[in-house]
This record gives structure tokens, C-alpha cells and sequence, in this order.
């Protein structure tokens, strides 16, 4: 026999699971419990690599399958069965494994309407405060109204799971995939969402204040009446999102992409829209641009508009453009500051130096070149209304 049919042949007897000899190959023994790396590859072994903590004992078993076993299939409306109830890694690996049923369908009354959808698990109200939920698949799972604050969900899979009003507070959702899933009125505040799939995602009404949603995928999400003040958009897909009476003042949208996107009375107060990117048939009907009584202005330079329809826009509430009041503001705010280590000498209102001539020349400058910009955007606007 050469040596390459040996090489085939043992490689046919380990995928067999057996050895030279024509034995069973011994399976891997249950590890003890403080045995971390040997029970992932125990839970490998058995086709379940997304499992890494000791199963649970009996008694653990036979506390969550009688909660489970009082949830009706039938319901006249969502009821918390988990309300408070404290669950760690260890009872989700156990319940994904054992308990989940993807096809499972749920009939719920609305308004005296029949409904149904697809749930997996219900774990609704469930306390899974700060637990390591990262890689598990968790698509479907009813978690309404649960505690996750702080929970890490790095690359968990909840596909059209159900959120509505969990909280969500400085949760880890770092590249999590949570395409069609239903997060109306959650909280997220504070949340790192960065490069997170959220396609079709229903969030509206959802609260993402100061979140980091940059390079995250939100094409056709819905996030009506959102609260995305001061969140981290950049380079973020919104083609097709529903972002109607959105709060996105003070929101970073450089580089995001909003072709398609539903705009409609949004507030984009103080937000930065450099280099987004608009088209034809991108809505802006009454959009809030500024805030003049408080100063608060979008900052819109090299914004690609690509043929979005601008007669829809109030343009006569600006007076400014956010760039040229932050070109105002470092004009007064160079005064207030030692320019160099040079010899600073105070006069009756301004710090003065050797140097400040020249910054003040210079900021001139930029507010001119702002204001000309502002003056072209103008007759640019003029020139899209009058055809």
C-alpha cells in the first residue's frame, strides 16, 4: 500500500470516528465543572460549538421547564412569565439547546383581532443583567421587556426576535445580527451597536441616544419617532429607512448613506451632515434644520445631494449654516486662550499676543470662504425652486 492510501485510509477512520484498529473512538467525558476549555470542546464534540459553560444540574432543569410549561401558546395579550426572574449563560445554552422550537407559532389577540407570529423562546421580563450572551443563536426568542442592560451580544444571532421595551443600556451589540427583529420603544441609550445588521428592523419610538451606530446597516429599518440625539452615525446605511419625526439633533451622519431614506419632519438640529449622501428620492418635507433662538445649527458641507428634492425644505428659518457659527465661535474663542508660550499681555476685553494677529487673519478668511459657500448654496437653491 503507498503512503498516500495510508494517509486516506486514516483520515476515513477519524471521520468515522474510529481508530486503526477498527475501534470506536473513545467520546470526550463530561469535564468538571471549573474545566472551561474542556467543556467547548465537549459541547463541539456534540455539534454545539456556540456552547462554553457546564450544562446545569436538575434541579436548574426542572425550575425553568415548569416556568416554561405555564405559557400558553394562546394569549389574549404579552404576559411577563420571566418577570425578574435571574438567568445567567449557563440556563441560555441550556434552553436554546433543549427548549427552542424555531417554527413555533404564537396566536395573540389585538384589539379583538387574531394575530400570529414566530417565537422561538419566551423569556419575556427576563433579568439577564451584564450575562455574556455573545455568539449564541437566539433568533426568534421573545425577549420582551428583559433586563440586558450591560449584556455583552458581540455576534449574537437574534434574527426577528422580539425587544420591544427591553432595556439595553450599555449593551455590547457589537456586530449582532438583528435583521427583522422588533425593538420599538427600547432602550438602547449608550449602547456600542458599531457594525451591527439591522436591515428591516423595527425601532420605532426607540431610545439610541448618544449610541455608536457607525458602519451599522440600517437599510429599510423603521425608526419613526427614534431618539437618536448626539448618535454616532458615520458611514452608516439608511437606504430606505423610515426615519420620520426622527430626534437626530446633534447626530453625526458624516458619510452615511440616506438615498431613499424617509426623512419627513425630522429634527436635524446642530446634526453633521458632511459628506452624506442624498438622492431623487430622498424625502426632506419639513425637515428642522436649526434652532436659532438656541443657536443650534446642521452643519451641511459636501453634502452629495443628488437631485433630492429641495422645494420641500423651509430654507428660511436658517440664518446660518453650522459651519459658518463654529467659524464664528473659534473666532471668539482664540481671545479667550494663550495663543503660545510667549509673553501674554491683558488688555481691557482680549487676551492678546504676538501671534493672534495672524489667527485672527486667518479665521477671517474662513468665515469669508463660509459665507461665499453659503451664498452659492443660496442661488443654488433659487436656481432648483424657480425650475
Amino acid at each position: 500500500m503507498s503512503e498516500q492510501d495510508v494517509t486516506h485510509s486514516s483520515t476515513k477512520q477519524r471521520k468515522s470516528g474510529r481508530t486503526s484498529s477498527g475501534k470506536q473512538a473513545p467520546a470526550i467525558q463530561r469535564p468538571a465543572n471549573d474545566d472551561t476549555e474542556g467543556w467547548k470542546a465537549f459541547w463541539k464534540e456534540r455539534g454545539q460549538p456556540w456552547r462554553t459553560e457546564p450544562e446545569i444540574d436538575k434541579d436548574r432543569q426542572q425550575d425553568l421547564e415548569r416556568c416554561l410549561a405555564n405559557i400558553p401558546m394562546e394569549r389574549e395579550k404579552d404576559i411577563l412569565f420571566f418577570d425578574g426572574f435571574q438567568l445567567n449563560r449557563n440556563d441560555i445554552e441550556w434552553l436554546l439547546a433543549t427548549q427552542k422550537k424555531p417554527d413555533r407559532i404564537v396566536y395573540f389577540n389585538i384589539d379583538n383581532e387574531q394575530r400570529q407570529r414566530r417565537e422561538s423562546l419566551a423569556l419575556c421580563g427576563a433579568n439577564l443583567h451584564k450575562v455574556n450572551l455573545s455568539g449564541l443563536p437566539m433568533d426568534r426568542v421573545n425577549l420582551l421587556e428583559a433586563n440586558l442592560e450591560g449584556a455583552n451580544l458581540r455576534e449574537a444571532h437574534l434574527e426577528e426576535a422580539i425587544l420591544i421595551r427591553a432595556h439595553l443600556e450599555s449593551a455590547d451589540l457589537t456586530g449582532v445580527y438583528l435583521e427583522g427583529a422588533y425593538l420599538g420603544e427600547a432602550h438602547l441609550e449608550g449602547a456600542s451597536i458599531f457594525k451591527a445588521h439591522l436591515g428591516k428592523a423595527v425601532l420605532n419610538g426607540s431610545h439610541l441616544e448618544k449610541t455608536n451606530l457607525s458602519m451599522t446597516d440600517l437599510r429599510e429599518a423603521y425608526l419613526i419617532g427614534a431618539h437618536l440625539e448626539c448618535t454616532d452615525l458615520r458611514f452608516t446605511h439608511l437606504e430606505e429607512a423610515r426615519l420620520m419625526q426622527a430626534h437626530l439633533e446633534g447626530a453625526n451622519l458624516e458619510n452615511a448613506h440616506l438615498e431613499s431614506a424617509n426623512l419627513t419632519e425630522s429634527h436635524l438640529e446642530g446634526a453633521t451632515l458632511c459628506n452624506a449622501f442624498f438622492d431623487r428620492a430622498t424625502a426632506l418635507n419639513n425637515i428642522t434644520l436649526c434652532n436659532n433662538k438656541e443657536q443650534v445649527f446642521a452643519r451641511l458641507a459636501d453634502l452629495s445631494w443628488g437631485d433630492a428634492n429641495l422645494a420641500v425644505v423651509d430654507w428660511s428659518q436658517i440664518t446660518m449654516l453650522g459651519d459658518e457659527h463654529e467659524a464664528r465661535n473659534y473666532k471668539k474663542e482664540i481671545y479667550q486662550k494663550k495663543i503660545n508660550r510667549g509673553k501674554v499681555i491683558k488688555t481691557e476685553h482680549v487676551w492678546w499676543s504676538p501671534k493672534s494677529r495672524q489667527f485672527e487673519t486667518n479665521i477671517k478668511v474662513e468665515l469669508s470662504h463660509t459665507r461665499i459657500s453659503l451664498l452659492l448654496f443660496q442661488v443654488y437653491l433659487c436656481g432648483c425652486l424657480i425650475c
